[in-house]
């Protein structure tokens, strides 16, 4: 039987978070709640974005119109259970 998914951070994406405006805590906090229940719903717009150094696939999703999180899809593959590991929240490339 497979979990609910879990995020897991890294220490770029705590840095990030603590770097935000509590306004944009919380719309992140928002979103990713939706990541975790939903990884394709509509509010987050998740899209890859690029392999990484490590030749695993990075994934882009929307915290709002100015700022995205960053994250690679981990399995376990004896559990089956998702972790979504967030590596950086930053202002939109763009």
């Amino acid at each position: 039987m497979t979990e609910r998914p879990q995020l897991q951070f890294s220490a770029e994406a705590v840095q990030n978070y603590a770097d935000l405006p509590k306004t944009l805590q919380a719309k992140c906090d928002k979103q990713l709640g939706f990541l975790l229940e939903n990884f394709r719903h509509p509010s987050i717009q998740t899209k890859k974005y690029r392999v990484d150094e490590n030749g695993r696939q990075l994934w882009q999703g929307r915290v709002d119109r100015r700022y995205r999180f960053y994250f690679v899809i981990l399995a376990d593959r004896a559990t089956r259970n998702v972790i979504y590991q967030i590596a950086a929240i930053t202002p939109h490339p763009k």
